[in-house]
């Protein structure tokens, strides 16, 4: 029998950030294994790649509840976000997002990154839009859901590489990933020879995988 861990940081909920995929996106789903789920081996059509919901920080709510029924466990989930102003870009977004079955993942305040359903059971969105009086919201509420005969799963991601500059300011690597990195002219980072477009540079300068 497995055994419970006591947290060893300050418990400290909230969500970070929000990013789906439309399920007709994905190339290829791993399979789930004792609530995790590999992230470089989910795959994607060409064209395809998780899109950032900028969300007001703190306004995303997760939920989900197990119920017991005669075929075994069902899991009801519920994802809420703030995504601020009516711009005209975040509505063609949101519609073209309509009806269609999507692969949501999040990121909590502690680092855990999750995904909340996989290729087989979708999620799907919903919106309201509303402008209240002078210093109130003005923004889309964002409601993913959806029942499921798995809980969220915790996405496993690959050792991050790293780098450092030599005395000759060349990017040094040192990592066991099948990519190669470089740094192009403008101090961009380029990746190839894998899932290259999956990389980049944050406000920071730290590797990013997304």
């Amino acid at each position: 029998m497995s055994t419970f861990q006591n947290p060893t940081e300050a418990l400290v909920g909230g969500i970070d950030s929000i990013q789906c995929i439309p399920i007709i996106g994905i190339a290829s789903f791993p399979e789930t294994s004792n609530l995790q789920v590999a992230e470089m081996e989910i795959s994607f059509q060409p064209n395809y790649a998780w899109l950032d919901l900028p969300i007001i920080e703190d306004s995303a709510l997760y939920e989900e509840t197990e119920s017991e029924t005669d075929h075994g466990a069902l899991y009801q989930k519920d994802l809420n976000g703030l995504l601020p102003a009516d711009l005209l870009a975040n509505r063609q977004a949101l519609l073209k997002l309509r009806h269609l079955d999507l692969l949501v993942k999040y990121r909590d305040h502690l680092g855990n990154h999750k995904l909340l359903n996989t290729a087989s059971e979708p999620l799907r969105l919903s919106v309201s839009f509303k402008t209240e009086s002078y210093g109130g919201q003005l923004g889309f509420t964002l409601n993913f859901r959806g029942q499921h005969t798995q809980p969220s799963q915790f996405l496993s991601l690959p050792n991050l590489p790293q780098f450092s500059l030599n005395a000759l300011g060349q990017l040094i690597y040192a990592g066991d990933l099948t990519e190669s990195f470089s740094l192009n002219t403008d101090g961009q980072l380029e990746a190839a020879n894998g899932q290259n477009a999956r990389y980049s540079l944050d406000s920071r300068g730290r590797i990013v995988f997304s």
